[in-house]
């Protein structure tokens, strides 16, 4: 099993600057914030990043990434997150979209000639938390391709599938590739391919923090966009390179192969700003409606005033 390092850490900076008289004065202290990111999940490669090249420094914010995702946000060890969106309420509003797609990839245990959702009939598929999107969202896709008969097994560790559990599993990159590389299972198919534009990775944040908090919001969504920008701009052994150092562990050429899949497939966001068809089919796939649960003023402003990154 990979176990993933933490990626919890803070940068400071202070940098003196000259005045006109020739004194020298001190900047103002970065403003602290804590983010809150899925350890070990490609979706939030934006947030990396953001964090490596620099962008949340040059924008005033000294961000420690939290690892644990929902889990921290909502247990106030972090002021926003990336979350997936079956969290989002008009408590936790999301205000920013990491992702156009679902990032999720279905495996099977056997080898052969191309996948068809067909041949899932009778099967068993293990889907991860019984709430959670990808759960929802293999039920959404097997409901289309009239599959009753297919039994989703949520709630179960991807362990339980090594143990002989099911026929087929879903997971995120980059552990959909590195199972792949190493035959523990075969890719299949692409929810995020077959599901279609979706809110699979989304910021998020406390009602109360977005109203009290809100220039570190604005400052923090204007360097998430900054690095979309260079996202869409580099090829993906650039983007490898850069995210290899919060992926330890994976077989060679494995981070590679799951970043250029991310960005053949467009799963990552290329502007804050979530789609109207992206939102709309989110909603489909939870069973209600997320017009309540998105504040996107942040997301807006950056996009008339970021200009590149």
């Amino acid at each position: 099993m990979i176990h993933w390092r933490a990626l919890t850490f803070a940068v400071f900076f202070a940098i003196p600057l000259l005045s006109a008289c020739g004194r020298i004065h001190p900047t103002p202290a970065a403003s602290p914030l804590r983010v809150a990111v899925d350890r070990g999940n490609l979706l939030d490669a934006p947030l990396l990043i953001a964090q490596t090249r620099g962008y949340f420094r040059e924008n005033g914010l000294a961000v420690t990434l939290v690892p644990g995702g929902w889990s921290a946000l909502s247990h106030g060890q972090a002021q926003v997150g990336a979350v997936s969106p079956e969290h989002l309420a008009a408590g936790w509003p999301g205000f920013a979209a990491l992702t156009d797609l679902s990032g999720a990839f279905l495996l099977t245990r056997l080898a052969g000639g191309p996948f068809t959702w067909s041949s899932l009939a009778g099967k068993a598929v293990l889907s991860g938390q019984e709430q959670g999107f990808n759960t929802r969202l293999l039920r959404f896709i097997l409901k289309q391709h009239r599959l009753p008969s297919t039994r989703v097994l949520s709630g179960l560790p991807p362990e339980t599938f090594l143990r002989g559990t099911g026929d087929a599993i879903v997971l995120d990159e980059p552990a959909a590739t590195a199972w792949s590389v190493g035959k523990t299972a075969h890719l299949g198919a692409s929810l995020g391919a077959e599901g279609g534009p979706l809110l699979g990775a989304v910021m998020a944040a406390p009602a109360p923090f977005l109203a009290t908090g809100g220039s570190r919001v604005q400052a923090f969504t204007d360097a998430v966009f900054r690095a979309q920008l260079w996202l869409g701009n580099r090829n993906p052994n650039q983007i490898a390179a850069l995210l290899a150092p919060y992926f330890p562990g994976q077989p060679p050429g494995a981070l590679s192969q799951a970043v250029r899949r991310y960005w053949v497939e467009g799963v990552w966001s290329a502007q804050p700003v979530p789609t109207p068809l992206a939102v709309s089919r989110t909603g489909k796939v939870l069973g209600h409606s997320l017009d309540a649960d998105l504040k996107l003023s942040f997301a807006e402003k950056a996009l008339r005033t970021v200009i590149g990154p």
